[in-house]
């Protein structure tokens, strides 16, 4: 058993439950009963003694939540579940149980926890016992004879490709997971509804019966149902109202770090999320009251500019995204594309100017017309550029498309312009500034090595004395069209 555990990596969660083996066998060697808890102790203290610091390893606090759930619920849950052929009921029970009490350690470290687990279980965890004979035979025959792991390892191979085909099919759906969106009535209706359950289930247990037989009697059953309504009541008072999305037209440029996202919202028209990288966006767009992505605008497919896309595919429905068409094939645009056409989300290449109306003003999708090349910034020009116009007052949103690929474009005075590039040396010159004339500049940066932006792009801004906004000091800027016109706010103003 100490060799499996130096074998495997000695990880926190086989420590544990190699210590634990040890100590049962010593019981059992010696003829003394066995504790769970103290089984559960033992290997705490032991690891703790050597390296306190190790009780902040997820891997620590999930092996131990889970072994505590068996502890606490396995049994109780198994007697509820007597209803059920026992090859049914003993691992929905036991999974529940570990599933339990390891989802707070997973929603404090992940912001998630699986919905699926139980199922998946059921149907993919016999292999587990296999796998790991199977592997451990095959590490210790490899040193007496190499030729017989060979086959040892294709069947163990085969068990594992099923484990993870059921693992594929179980967290393929979208509810396969919950994410942490803070407290919402779901979440509150679940938690309430899941410990009076849990409670009903220790009741039952206390009382000696099972789960339905236990709720079978009337008084008891409409003492549970009056105690559901009162648990729903609490929840209904205290889930917090949802956020509302805004409602004046508005564009909010995103503070997401070093990379760039807006958000176009409109209280009756389209919603439209031009860039999306690279922190993951899901929470943000729903802070800012988004249910639906109308249309999806990708300048490019670098990652500060799309990675934003891995948690909202799935949680965030996107009727439709447009992307630029280079002639020189970008693979970091082929694989956002294939993300998007996995995830159902139809695509279209943008190759001639769009204007698309919306309330107060339009949204003009422009591509740069260059043919692109293998080169980073041959990439980042041959962009789609966007103008949202308010009120009659244009904003430019170029990405990373710098000076050569935006002069050709005549775009016109832009009111508000996004300095291109994050602030890079060659976004910007003076003729360019002179035509684009803007009042007011705007740069999506965050922490970086490149020195974005850049002392010559602001000392530029201040010869031509624009003001200039940044996500990394300011947060979110949201330009709104209002009676008294388009007005300008930052999450913290400068």
């Amino acid at each position: 058993m100490i060799l499996y555990v130096i074998v495997t990596g000695a990880t926190p969660s086989i420590v544990r439950a190699g210590v634990s083996g040890v100590v049962a066998l010593l019981a059992g060697l010696s003829s003394r009963t066995s504790d769970g808890w103290f089984l559960w102790l033992v290997p705490a203290a032991f690891m703790l003694s050597r390296s306190p610091a190790v009780v902040f390893d997820v891997s620590f606090q999930l092996s131990f939540a889970a072994v505590a759930g068996l502890l606490l619920l396995a049994r109780p849950l198994t007697h509820a579940l007597a209803v059920l052929p026992r090859w049914l009921g003993e691992p929905a029970a036991i999974t529940t149980a570990a599933s339990l009490s390891t989802a707070p350690v997973s929603m404090a470290t992940f912001g998630q926890a699986s919905l699926v687990a139980v199922p998946a279980n059921i149907v993919g965890g016999f292999v587990l016992g296999p796998i790991m004979f199977l592997g451990m035979l095959s590490v210790f025959v490899g040193f007496v004879w190499p030729g017989l792991s060979a086959p040892l390892n294709v069947v163990a191979g085969l068990f594992t490709g099923f484990l993870l085909t059921v693992a594929a099919w179980f967290g393929h759906p979208s509810f396969a997971v919950y994410r942490w969106q803070g407290l919402s009535l779901g979440f509150l209706v679940a938690a309430l509804l899941g410990a009076g359950l849990v409670g009903v289930a220790l009741l039952a247990h206390r009382a000696g019966v099972s789960i339905g037989r236990y709720v079978q009697e009337r008084r008891r059953r409409w003492r549970l149902v009056v105690v559901a309504l009162a648990l729903l009541a609490v929840a209904l008072v205290a889930a917090p109202a949802r956020p509302a999305a805004p409602t004046r037209p508005t564009l909010t440029v995103l503070s997401v770090g070093e990379g760039a996202a807006a958000l176009l919202q409109e209280p009756h028209g389209p919603t439209v999320l031009i860039d999306a990288g690279p922190a993951p966006l899901a929470a943000c767009l729903r802070r800012h009251g988004v249910r639906r992505i109308d249309l999806l605008v990708l300048s490019h497919g670098h990652a500060d500019h799309t990675a934003g896309l891995s948690d909202v595919l799935g949680q965030i429905p996107i009727d439709q995204a447009l992307v630029p068409q280079p002639v020189v094939p970008s693979a970091a645009l082929n694989r956002v594309v294939a993300e998007l056409r996995t995830a159902r989300v139809p695509v279209h290449a943008c190759t001639v100017r769009l204007s698309i109306p919306i309330t107060d003003g339009r949204l003009a999708v422009v591509p740069t017309g260059q043919s692109g090349g293998t080169d980073n910034q041959d990439e980042n020009d041959c962009a789609l550029v966007v103008v949202v116009t308010l009120d009659g007052q244009s904003v430019l949103l170029p990405g990373d498309a710098e000076a050569e690929a935006l002069e050709p474009l005549d775009l016109g005075p832009c009111a508000i312009v996004e300095l291109p590039h994050h602030g890079s040396v060659g976004g910007l010159d003076d003729r360019l500034l002179a035509e684009l004339a803007p009042r007011l500049a705007l740069v999506s940066v965050g922490p970086n090595t490149f020195g974005h932006p850049t002392a010559a792009m602001l000392a530029l801004m201040k010869a031509h004395r624009v003001p200039l906004l940044r996500t990394d000091r300011n947060g979110d800027v949201t330009l709104t069209a209002g009676p008294h016109g388009l007005t300008v706010a930052a999450a913290r103003p400068p």
